[in-house]
């Protein structure tokens, strides 16, 4: 018979989901920008930098959160193998 799931497990279920997502997000933004821009190349021209500078900016901050993730993630992961030890 399976343990009951604890705050603890639930939150490490939490996280993982929210990794996944995160991950999604970047990739489906970033092939979107692309696609976008395969399609219509002549809207991006107009701008003063290249098209491919949000791709670098949206990388930058799915660092940033994917590390805060991965952060929590560890936490409760560290937390529920001490409590496991008990």
């Amino acid at each position: 018979m399976r343990k009951p799931m604890t705050n603890l497990d639930l939150a490490k279920n939490i996280f993982q989901t929210m990794v996944l997502g995160t991950v999604g997000g970047w990739l489906g933004s970033c092939l979107y920008l692309w696609w976008d821009y395969q399609a219509d190349p002549g809207f991006y021209a107009m701008q003063s930098a290249p098209w491919w500078v949000g791709l670098v900016v949206r990388t930058a901050a799915f660092g940033l959160l994917l590390a805060a993730d991965f952060g929590l993630y560890w936490a409760v992961r560290r937390w529920l193998s001490r409590r496991e030890k008990r």
